[in-house]
């Protein structure tokens, strides 16, 4: 027998891509057209030393997405043959060795992702349905690099009516986080705190839209020895820039995905 863990979904028009880490090894997928509940590709190795698996669909095309070492890493689904998957390729070549956060998300026909890279920083850029990484030449802008070290946790987030995009982490030196940018990378409103606590550890953090396009939550999970003793606190950014007031959201709980609606 053995164990999947750190599973992700991605559902759309009646297709559905879940991958896991696997304990026989690496990053597994299978993909199931919902109507018939057929596999088209069940159980299929993505990566043999992959980790950390997340699944997007970007602009109608599914990827997995993970960690290879020190790449971040993706295979697409063949969109002619959708019982395969296309030739890994990567993303990016500088990530942390140690620190292994990343995270993406669908923004528009394109997603935008994050990851920690090795020069204690974020890097943000933008990965078409083409399997390119985005440059000018593509009409977007080129990666860029944020000065802040997500050191325990990451999440990426678009306001797609406010046209921002926000980051959110926690590091040992300002507590919790966040950084909004603009469509095109630039930096909006600096690295602001949302709660300055650094002596207990964030596991996950996810962020929402909870007010029309004006208020951003974030939603975070404190780790404990005893999973009985997590809890879920949250906090709003009211825009442009007014950090609310943190509060415990629920006791006993841990987040078990990124928030939706």
């Amino acid at each position: 027998s053995s164990q999947q863990t750190l599973c992700d979904l991605a559902v759309y028009n009646g297709l559905a891509l879940v991958t896991w880490a696997d304990s026989r090894g690496g990053v597994r997928a299978s993909f199931q057209d919902l109507d018939s509940g057929v596999f088209l590709i069940n159980d299929a190795s993505v990566d043999a030393s992959g980790e950390l698996p997340r699944a997007i669909v970007i602009n109608e095309s599914y990827f997995v997405v993970y960690r290879d070492s020190t790449n971040l890493k993706a295979r697409k689904i063949n969109s002619v043959t959708p019982t395969t998957f296309d030739a890994e390729f990567t993303i990016a070549t500088a990530c942390d060795g140690t620190v292994k956060y990343f995270d993406i998300v669908q923004h528009g026909v394109n997603a935008v992702w994050a990851y920690a890279n090795n020069a204690a920083g974020i890097t943000v850029g933008y990965l078409n349905e083409s399997s390119l990484v985005a440059t000018p030449l593509l009409g977007l802008p080129n990666p860029v690099s944020v000065a802040e070290n997500p050191l325990k946790c990451l999440s990426i987030f678009v306001n797609a009516a406010a046209n921002r995009i926000y980051l959110a982490y926690q590091n040992t030196t300002n507590g919790i986080r966040t950084v909004e940018l603009l469509n095109d990378l630039t930096t909006n409103l600096a690295a602001t705190t949302v709660e300055n606590v650094t002596a207990t550890d964030v596991k996950n953090i996810t962020i929402a839209e909870t007010t029309a396009d004006s208020v951003i939550t974030y939603f975070y999970e404190f780790t404990a020895a005893s999973t009985y003793n997590r809890y879920i606190k949250s906090n709003t950014l009211t825009l442009p820039s007014t950090i609310g007031t943190a509060a415990t959201f629920k006791n006993g709980v841990g987040l078990a995905a990124k928030a939706f609606k």
